[in-house]
């Protein structure tokens, strides 16, 4: 193998290791994304299912008397769910500002 043939190695090697040290750096950042967005939507569903487990039922015994059927044109069904994502997105919020202040903490 000449010196040119080793000269191609060479690179060959240095780029191979540059080029799989940069795609696991972002495969790092891109996968805690991902993870980021899974739980925000596992907790989402989560919230509604249990809203809807527990509250829907006492909810439409509430709404079945005459006093009820007032209140169910306040909230209409779909109610349960936007106050889930409300819910979610004040959590979401906390959790922003909580990671904000241990990042200037450990900064300095």
């Amino acid at each position: 193998m000449g010196a040119l043939g080793l000269l191609g190695t060479l690179f060959r090697g240095l780029f191979e290791k540059l080029f799989a040290s940069v795609a696991a750096l972002l495969g790092a950042q891109y996968a805690s994304r991902l993870g980021a967005v899974a739980l925000l939507a596992s907790a989402y569903v989560a919230s509604v299912t249990l809203f809807t487990a527990t509250v829907a039922p006492w909810w439409e015994a509430l709404t079945s008397t005459s006093y009820g059927a007032v209140l169910g044109l306040l909230f209409p069904p779909i109610a349960g769910t936007v106050i889930a994502a409300l819910m979610l997105y004040r959590g979401a919020v906390i959790a922003m500002r909580y990671t904000a202040q241990l990042l200037k903490m450990a900064v300095g």
